[in-house]
C-alpha cells in the first residue's frame, strides 16, 4: 500500500512532469504517444453546464471557446499547459456552480482517487469509477500502470 508521503512526492513529480511538453513528460523506455489511459484536459472542453436557481442549464458552444445559456456567458480557451475559463452572468443572473466535461475513454478499470472538497481526512481514496462523483479540485486515476493527476490550478 503507498503511504502518504509516497502519494505526496509522486504527486509533486507528477505535477513536474505535466509542466514538461508531452515528448519530455512521457516515462523513460516508454516510446510513441503517452497511454490511452490519459485524457487530454489542455483542449476546450466538449460541454459546459451550470447550476443556476432554477436548475441545471447546458450551454451552446459558439465560436472561439465562448459558450452561452440564458443570461450566462462562459469562456473557456486552451492556452498551450491549461484552459482559462471566465464566467460572466448578466441581468441579475445567478450561478452556484459549473461543470466543465472532456469526453474521452478510459479503458480498463481504473482506480481514481479523490476526496471532499480538498481535504485529505477520512473520505480520501481509491476507488472504482463512479460516474456521477464529484471530483471537485484535483484528483489522480490510475489505470494499473500509470498514475495521471488532474486539477485546478
Amino acid at each position: 500500500m503507498t503511504s502518504r508521503r509516497d502519494f505526496l512526492e509522486r504527486s509533486a513529480l507528477s505535477a513536474l512532469g505535466l509542466s514538461l511538453p508531452l515528448t519530455v513528460a512521457a516515462e523513460p523506455g516508454l516510446s510513441g504517444p503517452l497511454p490511452r489511459s490519459f485524457l487530454d484536459i489542455h483542449r476546450s472542453p466538449d460541454a459546459i453546464f451550470a447550476d443556476t436557481p432554477a436548475g441545471i442549464q447546458r450551454l451552446v458552444k459558439g465560436p472561439a471557446g465562448s459558450w452561452t445559456g440564458g443570461n450566462l456567458a462562459v469562456s473557456a480557451v486552451a492556452g498551450p499547459d491549461s484552459v482559462r475559463v471566465a464566467l460572466s452572468a448578466v441581468s441579475g443572473g445567478s450561478v452556484t456552480r459549473i461543470h466543465l466535461r472532456w469526453r474521452g475513454a478510459i479503458p480498463g478499470t481504473p482506480l481514481i482517487l479523490g476526496d471532499a472538497w480538498e481535504r485529505g481526512y477520512g473520505d480520501l481514496e481509491w476507488r472504482g469509477w463512479v460516474p456521477d462523483r464529484v471530483m471537485p479540485w484535483y484528483f489522480a486515476i490510475h489505470d494499473g500502470a500509470f498514475t495521471h493527476g488532474y486539477g485546478v490550478r
